[in-house]
């Protein structure tokens, strides 16, 4: 098992997209978010990860690298975040701040994406988090 984690961390490593063509300005760009990405990857325990159940994935509109849980009460009702193993929150249609409301249990631990969170049954501002 091991051996395949292994092979695992270095498929990620090695096809992790590196040669972009562009535009000399946007090459540079490119390559600056590249070694964001590597370092970011750098940072992740990625065998702990894996061995709680999470997976490497990219995240944000940049494509970070992160480790992403799901949760086993994804998609619960709820009405606080409390009641879930991470947000309790209305994604898509959103509410007036202050209206009374139920959302459910966020999928995963995922950061990014346009959300808003319920608390105490309430409607919190919308967010977009990237």
């Amino acid at each position: 098992m091991k051996n395949l984690r292994l092979i695992l961390i270095l498929t990620i490593i090695v096809f992790m997209p590196t040669v972009i063509y562009a535009a000399p300005a946007e090459s540079i760009m490119s390559d600056n978010l590249q070694d964001m990405k590597r370092e970011a990857l750098s940072k992740i325990d990625i065998l702990a990860c894996l061995d709680n159940g999470g997976i490497i994935k990219s995240v944000c509109m940049l494509g970070m690298p992160a480790c992403v849980h799901t949760h086993n009460d994804a998609g619960k009702e709820c009405s606080s975040s409390a009641e879930c193993q991470g947000d309790c929150r209305v994604e898509g249609v959103f509410l007036d701040s202050g209206t009374k409301a139920i959302g459910s249990c966020s999928v995963d631990s995922d950061p990014c994406g346009c959300f808003q969170l319920i608390e105490s049954g309430v409607a919190e501002f919308a967010l977009c988090v990237d």
